[in-house]
């Protein structure tokens, strides 16, 4: 009996330190947020077997969801429902979570190294992935950095990202981005408008599919209007998107600054990560196929 009450109490002092051991850990999930990081890996590998089935590429969702982060000035946030509240006191802390979001949207979608949308029959088709929406509390406006009600995006690109290295890496933001372009100016026509801290934005992204051989051979004029005009001058290099009447919605005048436009390793035509107005003719006049991305 003495020994059989001696192991029933071992047996509660284990499982104590079983209950203890567990709680610390899910303390360290929870601090390292890694649940957020899962949802990055997910997307990312669902890009990863999208493009490497031999399945028809649209019978493979891709997993990957849309985050939404509120920036503030006390920890709250009215304008949004149930965001990640990101609480900041400068610019310059705005413009790092801005610049990380965009690195790990780029990451996730394949950094123009994965052709996840494949072939379509008659027209090169661009496929856009929204990868955070972003939202002001109005208590950010009550700290100085914020009091204009704007952020300075035209800093933001040009100094910010062309300056700041990526954590542990000897290469800049810009330069992952949008593929060594060390001077945004010098690519894109028009000013970058401030962000204005009473409206919500997209980080995002697209890609443009390729089409199928024999629609090249065939029908070598199908679609050229549309190909010329996608997103959006010319496959190969950097350039300025300017969302002119030829992109068919006439929702923009000429030198509305949208993003960069290059071809990636891919073969595909990526629009590099960018930030624009959510539900903006800016956004409308890129006339995207789809929104690959899950609310």
């Amino acid at each position: 009996m003495i020994k059989k009450g001696e192991l029933t109490t071992r047996q509660i002092v284990i499982l104590i330190i079983v209950i203890v051991s567990f709680t610390i850990i899910l303390i360290l999930f929870w601090r390292l947020n890694l649940g957020e990081e899962t949802d990055k890996e997910l997307c990312r590998n669902s890009v990863i077997m999208r493009s490497n089935s031999i399945l028809p590429t649209g019978t493979l969702p891709l997993n990957c969801k849309t985050s939404y982060l509120c920036f503030s000035g006390d920890g709250s946030c009215e304008k949004m429902t149930n965001p990640k509240i990101e609480k900041v006191e400068t610019q310059d802390e705005v413009y790092e979570i801005l610049a990380k979001q965009m690195q790990d949207c780029w990451w996730m979608f394949g950094e123009g190294k994965i052709d996840y949308v494949g072939k379509d029959l008659l027209s090169r088709n661009k496929y856009c992935s929204i990868c955070t929406q972003i939202g002001f509390d109005d208590s950010l406006k009550n700290l100085q950095d914020f009091s204009s009600g704007t952020i300075d995006q035209k800093e933001f690109y040009e100094n910010y990202l062309s300056k700041q290295n990526l954590s542990n890496k000897q290469i800049t933001y810009m330069e992952y981005l949008y593929s060594g372009v060390d001077d945004i100016s010098k690519v894109h026509s028009g000013g970058f408008d401030p962000i204005d801290l009473d409206k919500q934005y997209y980080i995002m992204m697209g890609i443009k599919s390729e089409l199928n051989k024999w629609v090249k051979i065939v029908g070598t004029g199908v679609g050229v209007g549309i190909v010329t005009a996608s997103f959006l001058t010319g496959a190969g290099l950097p350039v300025a998107v300017v969302a002119l009447s030829a992109v068919g919605t006439g929702a923009m005048g000429a030198g509305a600054y949208v993003g960069l436009s290059a071809a990636g390793e891919s073969g595909n035509e990526f629009l590099r990560p960018t930030i624009l107005e959510a539900n903006s003719k800016e956004f409308k006049a890129l006339e995207c196929e789809e929104v690959k991305t899950l609310a």
